[in-house]
């Protein structure tokens, strides 16, 4: 089995109330990819409390069009919420 070899290139986190958001730039085995983690922490009852985690790979490739669409997604809200201002 081939040894995958991984080294992180740029790192950035966004945290929030109760929630983390991990976007990182890897080198894996020569493939460049934006890893980005939601980590979500779970409270319970007897006062503890673990973190629930969803990762998203992005390679390379793929970077120009995710980045286009999350861009038109943003573009569209704040269109969207500037005629509710507007309205009220």
């Amino acid at each position: 089995m081939k040894k995958k070899n991984i080294k992180s290139k740029f790192f950035k986190s966004l945290h929030l109330i109760n929630k983390r958001f991990y976007f990182d730039l890897k080198k894996i085995n020569n493939n460049f990819y934006l890893i980005i983690t939601e980590s979500n922490k779970i409270n319970l009852l007897n006062k503890k409390f673990f973190y629930k985690k969803y990762k998203f790979f992005i390679h390379k490739d793929d970077f120009y069009i995710f980045q286009y669409t999350l861009s038109e997604i943003i573009k569209y809200f704040y269109k969207k919420q500037s005629n509710i201002i507007k309205k009220k």
